[in-house]
């Protein structure tokens, strides 16, 4: 496993006013040191992939800045517009914190990497 092309850290993410779209939703994915495996991540990823929500989307994967390294390469394959968010903390809330803060959207949804959300997860949430 091979650090991500699209790291970026805590501190150099923020959110840009200059955007010629608008993100409508922000989903985030903060990874913590529980049962996820690099299996249940790709399926997540695969599943956020999926979403049938017509709108922009960015996605995020939160992960402790001593275990970026260790995120599957292929994610970005899977979900090409995702982003890799290093942060320096490894508690689960300072993760999401910290995805909070970069996002740019003014709806923010949390997925755990174990997770499968449906197709339709998105969109139900908007609407």
């Amino acid at each position: 496993m091979t650090a991500m092309p699209h790291t970026t850290t805590a501190s150099q993410a923020s959110p840009s006013s200059s955007r010629a779209v608008v993100t409508v939703v922000t989903v985030i994915d903060f990874a913590y040191r529980g049962d996820r495996t690099t299996e249940t991540l790709k399926a997540t990823m695969r599943a956020l992939a999926t979403q049938d929500f017509a709108g922009p989307l960015e996605f995020l994967l939160v992960e402790s800045s001593d275990r970026v390294a260790q995120v599957p390469s292929e994610l970005t394959q899977i979900l090409p517009s995702l982003t890799i968010l290093s942060v320096p903390s490894s508690i689960s809330y300072e993760l999401m914190n910290a995805g909070a803060r970069a996002a740019t959207a003014d709806i923010v949804a949390f997925v755990d990497g174990d997770c499968a959300p449906s197709p339709d997860w998105i969109r139900h949430l908007v609407d």
